[in-house]
């Protein structure tokens, strides 16, 4: 009876509970402010994919869980990968998980530094489009562009700036462009956001002359500007009724000189100019007219008609009045103008031109086998057009064609 309630007993005794299974977590922090949430992936191999958020900074170790921390909760232990990212800055690596708390501390020691630089404007005469080169002596070379004029100091990357993201750390070059203004310098990138202001104070100051006038008497002005180091040929191709800005196209524009002295020497068909010019600003504007023109005691005379009938070339012949030897020389009127067109200036192609005449009084003995003229003129302006018309013409009598050319069309 007792081995009977004995065995009942022991038979009966409730079986102990079984130990929990450990929980594993990570959490990870930060103890410096990146400007922002960092955002952190966490992963295995095993298919576990979640995210979490840092959006805290702590001053010294939390605990796991703790609020602002990007905490990952009943882990399976094992080998995990993580990516975390705040603005420039990542993270990337990999943890085997075997505590029940692991922390992990992301800082700028151990984060994978996005560099960045971007250029920008806060001046509005410096707003046309910089065109902006950055490059190193490792083989970068890239170009963006500035297209906005910012009122206020921009995040790196901001619209409107010329930005140049993800590059290796170390020593670059830029240069940088637009109409007006010119820049270039080095810079050294050791920071994730690297900031440069383009103005005017900082700009590579570019020297330009511009040559115009507003005479109509004036135009097609051929300018050679030159000093020691510099020659250069421009064109003043248009009248202008109010004063330009520099490079305004219709002037003789040159562009990007040396501060300096420079001479120089302008001319059309009629008149002259010559001078010096002393270089110290960025526009230098030099008007060309009448009144400033040089005063010349030799003019050019060009003979020339718009009479199609005409119909052959003309002969001129051209001689100082009462003194032949002075003067006599022969030129030939090969076009004709068309109806309401006329010489520009004298020395026009198609005229008879005659160069350096000495003012005073001449004479003049035109033909071909059909018309003759004849007259005098006084020469006293650097440049006189003699017209030739039929109706002012002599009909030769019983003209036989010699074989002299046709005249030609000006096209």
């Amino acid at each position: 009876m007792l081995l009977a309630i004995v065995t009942f007993f022991v038979t009966c005794k409730p079986k102990p509970e079984p130990e929990p299974e450990p929980t594993y977590n990570l959490t990870f922090w930060t103890n410096e402010d990146f400007g922002g949430v960092i955002v952190v992936n966490l992963y295995n191999n095993g298919g576990y994919d979640k995210e979490g958020f840092i959006s805290k900074v702590y001053s010294s170790t939390p605990d796991c869980g703790d609020n602002g921390c990007a905490t990952f909760k009943d882990l399976k232990p094992g080998k995990y990968y993580y990516f975390a990212i705040c603005g420039y800055y990542e993270w990337e690596g990999e943890v085997n998980v075997s505590e029940t708390c692991g922390l992990i501390k992301l800082d700028e020691s151990n984060a994978i530094i996005k560099y960045n630089v971007t250029f920008w404007t806060n001046d509005s005469d410096c707003s046309d489009y910089i065109t902006v080169n950055l490059y190193n002596n490792s083989g970068y070379d890239k170009d963006d562009a500035i297209t906005k004029v910012l009122s206020s100091t921009p995040d790196c990357g901001e619209d409107g700036c010329a930005t140049f993201e993800n590059i290796e750390p170390g020593k670059y070059y830029y240069h940088a462009i637009n109409d007006d203004f010119e820049w270039e310098g080095e810079i050294n990138v050791n920071d994730a956001c690297e900031l440069v202001k383009l103005d005017e104070s900082n700009a590579i100051e570019k020297y330009n002359v511009t040559f115009w006038t507003n005479d109509n008497d004036c135009n097609n002005i051929t300018v050679n500007l030159y000093n020691s180091g510099y020659d250069a040929d421009r064109t003043v191709t248009k009248v202008l009724y109010s004063t330009p800005d520099c490079k305004e196209n219709g002037c003789a524009n040159f562009e990007d000189i040396e501060p300096g002295y420079y001479y120089y020497y302008a001319s059309n068909g009629n008149f002259e100019w010559e001078g010096e010019v002393n270089v110290t600003e960025t526009c230098k504007l030099v008007k060309l007219d009448e009144s400033n023109a040089i005063e010349k005691e030799k003019g050019r005379v060009s003979f020339w008609t718009d009479e199609e009938y005409i119909i052959q070339v003309v002969e001129v012949n051209l001689w100082k009045t009462g003194d032949p030897s002075a003067y006599d020389e022969t030129e030939t009127i090969t076009m004709y103008y068309n109806p309401g067109y006329s010489p520009e200036y004298c020395g026009e192609e198609g005229c008879a031109n005659f160069y350096d005449v000495e003012y005073g009084e001449y004479s003049f003995y035109a033909e071909n086998d059909y018309y003759s003229w004849s007259g005098t003129l006084t020469v006293d302006y650097p440049c006189e057009l003699m017209k030739l018309i039929l109706g002012k013409a002599e009909v030769k009598k019983n003209a036989q064609p010699s074989g002299r050319q046709q005249i030609q069309p000006i096209k």
